[in-house]
């Protein structure tokens, strides 16, 4: 049982990286115009950790299974790629533009996530929120690139 909460952390905690290395920049993030469908800053902050646990056990069940594949693999590290650059491009380099490009990749490696994940588990209704919450995200940063 210890291996496996060591595991399932293991898979878990590098979603978390760049929110450590490149934190809320409040003074950026207050002199944007941002739109009406801006939801309370305290949102991401239950959000995005909920996401992360739901991908893991995806991921953490398939491991387990040993089923991973290339395609899988490939596609996880993109959308990885695609959430870790965007408190980077954010945050720390203030561009509202690879922040909406990071947003995209991060959409569309999430949809074929699920997929990839549906050919593998069962579990791969659990990234329904992921990718509803991916729409949402990509229609804001729009939004705040379009408006800024």
């Amino acid at each position: 049982m210890f291996k496996k909460i060591i595991c399932f952390l293991m898979l878990l905690i590098p979603w978390f990286v760049s929110s450590i290395l490149f934190p809320f920049d409040a003074g950026f993030y207050n002199s944007l115009n941002l739109p009406t469908i801006t939801p309370p800053k305290f949102i991401f902050i239950i959000i995005w950790p909920i996401l992360f646990t739901l991908i893991t056990i995806t991921v953490y069940r398939i491991l387990k299974k040993d089923n991973l594949n290339n395609d899988y693999l490939y596609i996880l590290i993109m959308n990885f790629i695609g959430v870790e650059t965007y408190s980077l491009f954010f945050f720390y380099m203030n561009n509202l533009f690879l922040s909406l490009v990071s947003t995209v990749v991060t959409l569309v490696t999430s949809i074929f996530l699920t997929i990839e994940t549906r050919k593998l588990d069962n579990s791969w209704g659990l990234l329904i929120p992921y990718n509803i919450w991916c729409l949402y995200a990509f229609i804001l940063i729009t939004s705040i690139y379009l408006t800024n």
